[in-house]
């Protein structure tokens, strides 16, 4: 997965960068719920933090890239484990009792708790660097900025 974003801060060997999601996370109705780096998400705009290997400085133009098996775990994570919670609920209850309207409301129930579960793991793996982005390139150079 790969994005351009305009660094925004700086702090040790962390860029902030802005960027507004193009591609598949641009068109994806699950972007405001989805931040596998711990993403700050304000309106159209998402703020994230990105290791910063290229040295790139406060308004330089970045491309970032997340490793691509990070992406596949943070999807897995995000949506397929909320069906199968949904379908261990739905089972739970199918044991208890006869109720359809119980056994779906089993699979919300369980839904509900991973995504609470998720929420708080998302809290945690947002602290290391696995999840984080790298910078990639930096695309264009913030006018005055002279580079060694």
């Amino acid at each position: 997965m790969e994005e351009v974003g305009k660094v925004v801060d700086i702090s040790g060997d962390l860029a902030t960068v802005v960027i507004q999601p193009q591609g598949a996370c641009g068109h994806c109705a699950a972007q405001s719920a989805c931040s596998p780096s711990g993403d700050k998400i304000y309106g159209d705009k998402i703020y994230t933090e990105a290791i910063n290997e290229h040295g790139a400085r406060i308004g330089d133009t970045v491309r970032m890239e997340m490793n691509p098996a990070t992406a596949i775990l943070s999807a897995f994570l995000i949506f397929f484990l909320p069906i199968v919670a949904f379908g261990i609920g739905f089972a739970v209850l199918s044991l208890i009792t006869q109720n359809d309207n119980m056994k779906v409301l089993g699979g919300i129930g369980f839904s509900v708790v991973y995504f609470l579960f998720l929420r708080k793991l998302n809290k945690k793996l947002s602290k290391g660097r696995k999840f984080k982005p790298i910078v990639t390139e930096i695309v264009k150079q913030f006018p005055g900025q002279e580079r060694n």
